[in-house]
């Protein structure tokens, strides 16, 4: 009787850590789901900011291209950005519509 006591105690210990171990495993996959969603929102932001500098880049390659004279130069990239967002906004309309 005695051993079968021993037994079960040393079972219920056994239990008592795999629940431990479940516990730990489940807090960890938590934690690293979290850093997978933090990670993955960077991303996004780091890509939006290429996307920008790229455009943003563009657009000055063709305002070098064009030959303003002196002062008009700010104006002319100013006015090559506004039509660039205007251009993202009818396409993003574009691709809404389907």
């Amino acid at each position: 009787m005695k051993d079968l006591l021993k037994q079960a105690d040393d079972l219920i210990v056994k239990i008592n850590r795999l629940l431990d171990k479940t516990d730990k495993l489940s807090a960890d996959l938590l934690a690293k789901d979290e850093s997978i969603r933090q990670l993955q929102l960077q991303l996004k932001e780091k890509s939006e900011r290429i996307r920008v500098l790229e455009e943003e880049r563009s657009s000055q390659k063709v305002t070098e291209s064009l030959q303003f004279p002196t002062g008009d130069t700010r104006e002319a990239k100013k006015k090559i950005n506004d039509y660039l967002r205007e251009i993202d906004k009818c396409i993003a309309k574009l691709s809404a519509e389907g």
